[in-house]
């Protein structure tokens, strides 16, 4: 995490992603509840009545001075696969920032820098390295503070997106013997997921880039072509189960009626993910606005308790 400091115990788990256009808010009780969840939008024009905006609805769901996960969006970092150093994994993120010189377009002076290790194989030991630029991390904390939130843990969304895999795996025991393929979309970006006992395998952008909401069959076959690969790495290099399902997060809710073209031809269960099948929501969310608050609602969730401090 790129931020982490003791939190106060809390009922509630609140977390919330913010851009320069929108923010989203959650909170989750006891990793079964959603508490509530909020989007909200702004342009040009409104972007000013951004913070007062989310002060309203701090005070409105009464959580001044709660603590606050922050949860950064894919587009708000790099992520990058690195040779994992000899050093405790508390300690990889320092250790590796100018092993990355030449490898990111921020400035290495001037990044906040995150690392987490991925599982051992082959005899090798990688880490993926997550950096953005410390003004913004700055920039969002203060807005949020601002709002009477304390801001308490910085995280990225594949920590989040762990969170709700682990959900899954726990909620259907046939989930936990065999590996799971992900696929997430943000602000059109999507990255495929290999995650085994809780732990990812592997993570990386697709190349396969269709609109979410007009996929034609050609676009379709290089997405399935893409995840047959995918399943090739994990049973030949990986050296784990062949995987049997493939998950996609609730942002490809427009082509929900074509995924059992992908799922022919990969030969996964195939499903998009539906939050209201593992979480007590007392108004049900549609795939879409499921898709506005997922990152929020998946970083309130408590199953990652790794404190990577930078």
């Amino acid at each position: 995490m790129f931020w982490n400091k003791k939190q106060k115990q809390a009922e509630l788990s609140v977390a919330s992603c913010l851009n320069d256009t929108h923010y989203s808010i959650a909170a989750v009780k006891n990793n079964t509840q959603v508490i509530f969840s909020q989007k909200r939008e702004f342009n040009e024009d409104t972007r000013h009545l951004m913070a007062k905006t989310l002060a309203g609805d701090v005070e409105r769901w009464n959580l001044i001075a709660h603590d606050c996960q922050l949860v950064l969006l894919p587009k708000q970092y790099q992520l990058i696969l690195m040779d994992a150093l000899d050093v405790p994994e508390t300690e990889m993120a320092t250790a590796l920032r100018w092993s990355m010189k030449g490898l990111s377009d921020y400035d290495l002076a001037t990044v906040a820098i995150d690392a987490f290790l991925m599982p051992v194989t082959d005899g090798q030991k990688k880490a993926f390295v997550a950096i953005t630029p410390q003004s913004a991390i700055d920039e969002k904390r203060a807005l949020f503070e601002s709002a009477f939130l304390e801001v308490t843990t910085i995280s990225i969304a594949e920590m989040a997106l762990k969170n709700v895999v682990t959900l899954i795996s726990r909620s259907e025991t046939d989930s936990q013997s065999t590996p799971m393929i992900v696929i997430s979309i943000n602000d059109n970006i999507r990255k495929l997921h290999i995650v085994y006992n809780e732990m990812f395998y592997l993570i990386r952008e697709l190349t396969s880039k269709p609109d979410a909401g007009s996929a034609e069959p050609a676009e379709l076959d290089n997405i399935a072509f893409e995840i047959e690969q995918s399943i090739n790495y994990c049973v030949n290099k990986l050296n784990l189960p062949e995987p049997k399902q493939l998950l996609f997060t609730p942002g490809f809710y427009p082509i929900i009626d074509r995924l059992h073209n992908i799922e022919e031809k990969v030969a996964l269960r195939t499903t998009i993910i539906d939050l209201n099948h593992y979480l007590t929501i007392e108004q049900p969310l549609s795939l879409e606005e499921q898709h506005g608050v997922f990152y929020s609602i998946a970083g309130a969730l408590c199953f990652n308790q790794d404190e990577l401090t930078v």
